[in-house]
């Protein structure tokens, strides 16, 4: 028998009377007054309704199997359990997650409109699954990248939903369901250009786009006006009046150019236009693209770790979140693409002649056998910031190439 049927006006209060207190920004979550033991004997509703309602999760099955089935959303001390899981599907797409996944509307309605036993059981249980759901999703990703791209060879970190559940009890419920997010700097980085950008949007973008098909230094115009502005709104300069192509332009230019992996020489040819018209709302998929590939990082990469960033055919040594080192990475063709995937490293082999492709080999070695160091023309597209880079490698280079071609006329090298 429900609660409702006891017709006693007094019960019926108190299991509606409290609310999360959202203080008005988001509608009331009504709070559920879970019945004493000796009550919840007549009521066995909420335990079936709750088992029928977690059975196709075999690990939340298990959990509550465990634990009694006690209730771990649906009493009134659990108000702050709700009141942050609530707060954290309000925000799901500050973190680019899909909303509607998570059907907060529907989950508010559900513990308003709780009046029975049976309702109580439901809702706890359509509360821990939105919470796994979310805990997944945020922390390790929505997609599966293996399913996307055949190339994508990662293991997930996923959560195990029973240590989820457990933890979340055990935890203080803001800190817990916030630090499900990856902590990385390059999450944090993202999240916050993800909210400027969305800053920039509502306020109208980044104004007109830049109608010419190329600039370069000494152009005047109203073109160059346009470029200004462009570059003024995205940050790349700071404001002024100018309305020729100067030298505080080109800096500019070249700045945004190294941002976008461009050829850094500061002109706006029709590449550096293109992605300078580029729209902040095409801009924002992207990021939030890059978000969720965050997630599927979420692991831990030590202190130390060595970054290869495929797409931007960079590698970087980090250490403890500095980056101490960075040069130019030989990437796969479409038709042999690099593979994607993090792993830990169990040794370094330092030029690897069996590998590296004749042709950059004669590249290196022809800068470097004139004594000078001057890096080949592939670090000089790269431009004067990460050509200078390059010249540490070179010098490495210089060093240690004679010496594996001295090791590798002896016994014989091992296959890479």
């Amino acid at each position: 028998m429900g609660i409702a049927g006891r017709n006693t006006p007094g019960l019926r209060a108190a299991l509606i009377a409290m609310t999360l207190g959202m203080g008005g920004v988001l509608p009331g979550v009504l709070a559920v007054v879970a019945p004493t033991p000796a009550a919840a004997q007549q009521f066995p509703a909420f335990r079936q309704a709750l088992a029928e309602g977690v059975a196709e999760n075999r690990e939340l099955a298990a959990f509550y199997r465990e634990n009694g089935y006690q209730a771990v959303w649906t009493r009134a001390e659990d108000a702050a359990r709700r009141t942050a899981l609530v707060s954290a599907l309000s925000r799901a797409g500050e973190h680019g997650l899909p909303v509607a996944r998570y059907d907060l509307p529907g989950l508010l309605s559900a513990f308003g409109s709780v009046e029975t036993e049976r309702d109580r059981g439901l809702v706890e249980a359509r509360a821990s699954m939105t919470f796994l759901q979310y805990a997944r999703d945020i922390h390790s990703g929505v997609l599966d990248p293996g399913e996307l791209i055949a190339d994508i060879v990662r293991e997930l970190p996923r959560p195990d939903p029973t240590q989820l559940m457990t933890d979340l009890i055990a935890s203080e419920p803001v800190s817990f369901i916030r630090n499900l997010a990856p902590s990385s700097p390059e999450y944090a980085r993202l999240f916050r250009a993800k909210r400027e950008l969305e800053q920039t949007i509502a306020n109208g973008g980044w104004g007109p786009q830049v109608q010419a098909g190329s600039l370069r230094p000494g152009d005047t115009g109203a073109s160059v006006v346009q470029l200004r502005n462009r570059l003024i709104a995205m940050g790349f300069m700071p404001r002024v009046a100018t309305a020729s192509y100067d030298g505080q332009m080109q800096r500019a230019v070249q700045d945004f150019q190294e941002s976008v992996a461009i050829e850094a020489d500061g002109i706006a040819g029709s590449a550096t236009i293109d992605a300078i018209n580029t729209a902040p709302q095409e801009r924002l998929r992207s990021i939030t693209v890059a978000l969720e590939r965050e997630r599927w990082l979420n692991i831990p990469r030590g202190d130390r770790h060595i970054w290869v960033n495929l797409t931007d055919f960079v590698v970087r040594i980090v250490d403890f979140d500095q980056v101490t080192f960075e040069t130019r990475s030989v990437i796969g063709a479409r038709a042999n693409q690099t593979p994607e995937f993090s792993d830990q490293m169990e040794y370094m082999d330092i030029n690897p002649t069996w590998t590296l492709p004749r042709s950059i080999i004669g590249e290196y070695w022809a800068a470097l056998s004139s004594g000078r160091g001057k890096p080949p023309e592939p670090a000089r597209r790269l431009g004067p910031r990460r050509a200078a880079r390059i010249c540490r490698l070179c010098r490495l280079y210089a060093v240690q190439l004679p010496l594996r071609r001295a090791a590798a006329s002896g016994a014989g090298q091992r296959a890479g």
